[in-house]
């Protein structure tokens, strides 16, 4: 067991260690130990360290000097003073303030009204004054970083804000940043210069089609053949000298073929099968019709027709 005025420099919980051990018989085992506390004496400059033997199952304190082997957590392996510092505590500090003490001059009080610990207390608590004076009068430099990096989200969320996702950031932090960002990518979405951009994007696209599409005649004749249908029907049926009758239905359409006139001016001619025309002793025969029409002006330019069927 630890000494009597041992005091307590580490508690808490942490993983399980494990170690190998000499106790003071001079036997050596493996123990796995779970960890309550980390003690110091002071008097011996000895680390002792408290919790529950796993193999005994039962409390004990571990000697530090009698550990022979590396103290293993998981599948690291760290000598003493560097699980310690695991631990954020550092023994080197412990041991110079052990030699402090001893060092220094001796109080006129009794001997038996003061113990080691109380000599350690008042030594804390003098550094502890020391460091938070010396804390008071550096400026804050963590404050003026954090108003900085704020000022980051706010303006430039889509950057700073992946930040706060960095260990040690609060999940309130977490939830303000990117609850900012989702707010921020919504306006700019539903903002009017984007709905204009877009606007604008969607009607080059559109220009662009329509260049293509007037440089192809399958495409080009396609987009006006309802209306070529429509305008050229009164200029063909006037072909007729006598009466006439279409023979065009849902499934087969007024024009079946088509062939450039002047590509650059964009007129077509279409071309069809599906009108018989009576003559003069009442006879009925099928006539092939052409319309040359222009595109860019909707109209016609000239029909004709010869009798008989496409081939």
């Amino acid at each position: 067991m630890a000494v009597e005025n041992s005091v307590v420099i580490w508690q808490g919980k942490t993983k399980d260690i494990e170690f190998s051990y000499t106790d003071f018989k001079g036997n050596k085992s493996r123990r796995n130990v779970s960890v309550n506390k980390v003690l110091f004496d002071a008097e011996s400059e000895s680390f002792y360290i408290n919790g529950i033997c796993n193999e005994r199952q039962a409390e004990r304190d571990f000697k530090e000097s009698n550990i022979s082997t590396m103290i293993k957590v998981g599948s690291y392996r760290y000598d003493f003073q560097e699980w310690m510092l695991t631990l954020n505590v550092d023994t080197s500090e412990w041991l110079d303030k052990s030699n402090n003490i001893a060092n220094s001059e001796p109080v006129d009080v009794p001997k038996e009204k003061i113990s080691f610990a109380a000599k350690m207390e008042d030594h804390n608590r003098k550094q502890q004054i020391k460091l938070d004076e010396l804390k008071s009068s550096k400026p804050n430099t963590n404050m003026f970083f954090k108003v900085l990096f704020w000022i980051g989200v706010l303006f430039v969320p889509y950057i700073f804000a992946w930040f706060t996702l960095r260990k040690g950031n609060s999940t309130k932090s977490k939830v303000i940043a990117f609850g900012w960002l989702a707010f921020f990518a919504i306006a700019y979405v539903s903002s009017p210069e984007k709905k204009q951009s877009d606007a604008v994007a969607n009607v080059d696209d559109k220009e662009t089609i329509s260049i293509e599409c007037n440089q192809t005649l399958s495409c080009l004749a396609e987009k006006h053949i309802i209306y070529a249908g429509a305008i050229c029907q009164s200029p063909i049926q006037n072909l007729s000298k006598y009466s006439y009758e279409w023979t065009d239905g849902f499934a087969t359409p007024r024009f079946s073929h088509y062939r450039w006139v002047s590509q650059s001016k964009g007129i077509i001619t279409y071309i069809g099968d599906e009108i018989k025309l009576q003559n003069g002793f009442g006879a009925w025969a099928h006539y092939t019709y052409e319309c040359d029409f222009d595109t860019a002006k909707q109209s016609v330019i000239d029909v004709r027709a010869t009798q008989g069927r496409i081939q």
